[in-house]
């Protein structure tokens, strides 16, 4: 598989980090949004060290 196809796929299975309610609704064909808690991507998670 191509570089371009591999990005265009990981866009389609990444999570959506929201807390706006309208977008917490189950959508059909995009289940990963929610609250989640990935470091470097959430406010107050580090990377790593502290």
């Amino acid at each position: 598989m191509s570089v371009p196809n591999l990005l265009f796929n990981d866009a389609y299975i990444s999570p959506l980090i929201t807390d706006d309610r309208s977008l917490l609704r189950p959508r059909s064909g995009y289940p990963n949004v929610g609250l989640f808690n990935i470091a470097g991507c959430t406010p107050g998670i580090s990377v790593g060290g502290d």
